[in-house]
């Protein structure tokens, strides 16, 4: 499923709450990772339309509160994701409601 944001509030609002989340380098690959649980992936891009492999900017969330950082920055794609030190449930919720996310 999906759904669009454009409310540029709104998605500020999303990246300066997971700004500064304590995290380290995952051991495993992010396949891996989201194989194993439920996940929802927030993307973010400057086109109306998200094209495969032209998305400046990414992140998911597992649904037990787990943040997977693949990028480093903007258009800096990491060879190995980033997951928090401890999940962050209440916030996954947080972003959910604030972005109007039902799924």
């Amino acid at each position: 499923m999906t759904k669009t944001v454009k409310n540029d509030s709104k998605i500020n609002s999303v990246l300066d709450r997971i700004d500064g989340l304590d995290v380290r380098e995952s051991k495993q690959d992010l396949m891996t990772m989201l194989e194993s649980r439920d996940s929802y992936m927030f993307s973010f891009s400057e086109n109306q339309r998200l094209e495969t492999g032209q998305v400046p900017y990414a992140f998911y969330i597992l649904e037990d509160g787990t943040f997977i950082f693949t990028f480093d920055d903007v258009n800096s794609v990491r060879e190995k994701p980033l997951i928090t030190t401890e999940n962050h449930k209440e916030l996954l919720k947080d972003i959910k409601r604030d972005l109007e996310v039902t799924f």
